[in-house]
């Protein structure tokens, strides 16, 4: 099923079921494919824990080891240098 990006702000929940029933979305933005919707209940292989890759680009910083002494230090800084 095609749907424009005006649907899916439109309606959002008919959009997600159409996906969770099994069909695949082909998202539209000015009449151009950009993406696709799909389940992820058919998947066999399912992101858990320690294994996810949406924190990626984090994985080998030394800097941010301690979590929560690189926020406290992003805190302190002036938030602009002028």
């Amino acid at each position: 099923m095609i749907v424009s990006a005006k649907e899916l702000r439109m309606s959002p929940g008919r959009i997600i079921k159409l996906a969770t029933s099994g069909k695949e979305v082909t998202l539209t933005y000015r009449g151009k494919a950009v993406a696709k919707i799909t389940s992820l209940a058919d998947k066999e292989e399912v992101i858990s824990g320690d294994e996810s890759t949406a924190f990626g680009m984090w994985a080998n910083r030394d800097d941010c080891s301690d979590v929560l002494g690189y926020v406290r230090s992003l805190r302190e800084r002036p938030r602009y240098d002028y």
